[in-house]
């Protein structure tokens, strides 16, 4: 099955704040759009981002997955094919 797009939501303070859904190729560039700050707390999680882009860029197929998600005190980031 191939994914039909990319999903980020956004939550803040319990508030959904951001609810975006783009085609799913967008998600071979989508994370030189992340804020440095962002990157910086994702890699902290362990997720290799640079890791996953390249294998968007190389696959010719993209398939529904999570790409990641983020949680702190009062906002949480979800990335995912869909």
């Amino acid at each position: 099955m191939e994914a039909r797009n990319l999903v980020v939501k956004i939550m803040k303070n319990g508030k959904e704040t951001v609810n975006v859904s783009l085609p799913a190729h967008c998600a071979r560039w989508f994370i030189d759009f992340i804020p440095q700050d962002i990157l910086d707390k994702i890699q902290k999680k362990g997720i290799s981002l640079d890791k996953i882009q390249q294998d968007f860029k190389e696959t010719g197929v993209l398939h529904p997955r999570s790409i990641f998600e983020l949680a702190e005190d009062e906002r949480s980031i979800y990335v995912a094919l869909v």
